[in-house]
């Protein structure tokens, strides 16, 4: 089972930062590239009421885009969220 899931778009700058992101700290994910076909993201993004990629899902809550990872991540809470008992 993958702790994180995104919905991308190859084109997008902050997709590809937030895939990179997840590559460099050695995170499982699912990728869910919506680029040519984004019918599975139009349910999501009006249940979260967010309309941008990356949509950012860790252990099924989501957490936002791209700047939301990266600030989890710079303050210690997305270790924390990945491994909740360390």
């Amino acid at each position: 089972m993958v702790d994180v899931k995104l919905y991308t778009k190859t084109y997008c700058p902050y997709c590809q930062g937030a895939l990179g992101l997840l590559k460099e700290l050695g995170v499982k994910y699912e990728n869910i590239d919506v680029t040519s076909d984004d019918s599975k993201l139009k349910p999501v993004q009006k249940k979260e009421n967010y309309y941008t990629v990356p949509m950012i899902y860790v252990k099924g809550k989501f957490i936002g885009g791209f700047s939301d990872l990266q600030e989890l991540v710079n303050s210690g809470k997305f270790e924390k969220l990945i491994n909740p008992k360390k």
